[in-house]
Formats: structure tokens, sequence, C-alpha cells
């Protein structure tokens, strides 16, 4: 009997809230349902293809390459304390107005504006 790739997604879902709701690693669960069902889809040949290669060219990629400095210099500035130095500090300049630490955190966020990949795109034309 042959199931139409929309019922098989469908399936899939079905099965991955079954291995979330068993307590399953939510990155293994996935993982292993999108290879089942992109081996089921595509055969299992590509599958394994598949499977060698995203891994390498996720982590390879320049903002994969930063969240584990960013989750270090974040784990830093918490465990010694300057954070709350921070936080303090912010709030005895700016605390006493309606609204002003909220005010004073976004325009700190707000210096060095991250760019998106649509202008990351646009400035390469």
């Amino acid at each position: 009997m042959e199931i139409s790739p929309g019922l098989a997604g469908i399936i899939g879902l079905i099965v991955l809230m079954i291995l979330l709701f068993a307590r399953m690693w939510i990155g293994f669960a996935m993982a292993l349902i999108g290879f089942i069902g992109f081996a089921y889809l595509s055969g299992f040949s590509s599958a394994l293809v598949v499977l060698a290669t995203v891994p390498y060219r996720t982590m390879a990629d320049y903002n994969m390459s930063v969240l584990p400095l960013f989750i270090l210099m974040a784990t830093v500035v918490s465990n010694t304390g300057i954070s709350q130095e921070l936080y303090h500090s912010a709030n005895t300049w700016v605390g006493q107005l309606r609204g002003g630490l909220a005010l004073f955190l976004q325009s700190v966020a707000r210096v060095r504006p991250v760019p998106s990949p649509w202008e990351k795109w646009r400035c390469q034309k």
C-alpha cells in the first residue's frame, strides 16, 4: 500500500508527539523521525547521504560556530557576577524613570544591531 507524502508527514508528526510524550530527547526524536521519513520518501541510500552531510554543513556554518562562544561568554558573565553588577548599575541610573530600565536595555541592545540574512544578501549584490 502506497502512502502519500502528506499522510506520511502526518504519521511522522503523530509518532514524533508520541516519542516526545515518552520523554525522548527532542533532537534525537526529530532526527529519527526525519531520517525515517526521508528514507521512506527518497530511499535509504539518499537518507544516508543526507545523514552524512547535513550535520557537517550545519556545524560548519559561521552562524553555528559562534554559538558555543556566545554560550561561553554568557556563562563567564553569569558566574562572575558581572551581569548582576551591570543590571544594578543600570537600575541605579535609570530605575527612577517609569520604564527606564526597559528602555535602557533596549537602547543598549540596539547600539550595534545584528544584520539579518536579508541585509547580508542585499549588501552582496
